[in-house]
């Protein structure tokens, strides 16, 4: 229901890409723009042509819990990606891009990836941001998921080499892990610009280090690839390790090129397009450029070295089986507390991954917009000393002797 004479000014812009990959203004083009009531129920049309700078022109009165949307009269395939609020009078743009379409895979590259690897105990905590774009002036219309099959028709990103615990935090919907790869089902367009920045897929995941000091990313590249960057942030948030001294083995493009091999153009201490917070101190390899069949490897050394709780359960089985005769003299006490530690890790263990699952749709929060970066730095905070604490006892009961009774 209209509760307000005042207007709201829609201004909506088409354009096309040309060759040479620049929008254009597409004059005469007819455009619909309908004010949705939810769940998608049109209360109305209004129509408008684009002028010669591609824009057209329709007023609304103000209908508060309403939206509108934007699109190309006579394709209801073509919309503006969001709705505009009609709260309150003022001017609302938006912008609906004409592009032909394609099926063809061969089409989409990667404009950006950046791997960050950060220290979490005895593990190497990975995210990976992917950037994809299209190589021509078309939209890449993926065919749908087969879930009975989804590696069909879909755009493959393998993954690195040990990579576990593989979590899809972008986008939430058309991606699927499966074995050593993550199959994509989504539409790509050209970018371009601060375009050309935005996340087309974010993956985190661990690199088991064992206790050792070192974590290598090895993964093969199934597409071209513009821009590559590993970054290792150097400060912690644990108090035994507050910096770290990390040192990258990486092919550098002044050496000279390995055919099959991505190479880089240079290492630094600087943060820049890293998408850390301000203030990071980092190393970085930057400027790596990857052909479809190439291998992204860069190794790294300087991480905490610890020898993981599982490793001393690995070590208790052996005691236990090595002085097996003693403890069926005394089994009913050495049992209970062999028990009881196992029962206490299996539930610190499900509150970790808990922790970093909650890591996850905290990050995605912050990506979509539904979280200010103040509230996830709070939040991320807690998680990180909880998870401190959660470690700590690990260890602690890993520590722990198994007494038997005597």
């Amino acid at each position: 229901m209209v509760l307000d004479s005042a207007r709201v000014i829609v201004r909506v812009r088409v354009e096309r890409i040309d060759a040479a990959f620049k929008p254009v203004a597409a004059v005469g083009q007819k455009v619909q723009v309908d004010v949705i009531a939810s769940p998608h129920q049109v209360m109305t049309t209004r129509e408008a042509v684009t002028d010669g700078s591609g824009e057209a022109v329709v007023e609304l009165p103000v209908m508060p819990g309403l939206q509108a949307f934007a699109r190309v009269d006579g394709s209801s395939d073509v919309f503006a990606k969001a709705g505009l609020p009609l709260e309150r009078a003022g001017v609302q743009e938006t912008t609906i891009r004409l592009l032909e379409e394609t099926g063809d895979k061969s089409a989409v590259f990667a404009s950006r990836v950046v791997t960050v690897l950060e220290a979490w105990e005895d593990f190497v905590a990975v995210s990976q941001v992917w950037t994809l774009s299209v190589d021509r002036p078309v939209r890449y219309v993926s065919p749908l998921l087969d879930k009975a099959n989804p590696a069909k028709g879909a755009i493959v990103i393998p993954l690195p080499e040990g990579a576990s615990g593989v979590e899809v935090v972008m986008p939430r919907e058309g991606a699927t892990v499966l074995d050593d790869s993550v199959f994509l089902h989504m539409n790509v367009e050209p970018s371009s610009g601060e375009m050309a920045r935005q996340p087309s897929l974010i993956l985190r995941y661990s690199l088991k280090t064992h206790g050792s000091p070192t974590a290598t990313i090895r993964q093969k590249l199934t597409m071209d690839v513009e821009a590559i960057s590993v970054v290792a942030p150097r400060t912690t948030n644990f108090e035994k390790h507050p910096t770290l001294d990390i040192v990258f083995d990486a092919p550098m493009c002044s050496a000279g090129e390995v055919a099959g091999k991505v190479c880089f153009a240079e290492l630094t201490d600087k943060a820049d397009g890293a998408m850390l917070r301000e203030g990071t101190e980092v190393r970085v390899v930057r400027g790596g450029r990857g052909r479809t069949g190439d291998t992204l490897e860069v190794t790294t050394t300087g991480w905490p070295g610890h020898r993981p709780w599982e490793a001393w359960l690995a070590g208790l089985v052996l005691v236990l089986s090595v002085g097996a005769s003693l403890l069926l003299l005394r089994a009913d006490r050495s049992k209970a507390v062999i028990r009881r530690s196992a029962d206490r890790a299996q539930v610190l263990e499900q509150e970790r991954a808990a922790l970093l699952a909650r890591a996850a749709e905290v990050a995605t929060a912050l990506v979509e917009g539904e979280l200010l970066e103040a509230d996830y730095e709070q939040e991320i905070a807690g998680i990180e000393a909880r998870l401190a604490v959660v470690v700590r006892r690990l260890r602690e009961l890993a520590e722990m002797p198994v007494q038997v009774a005597g």
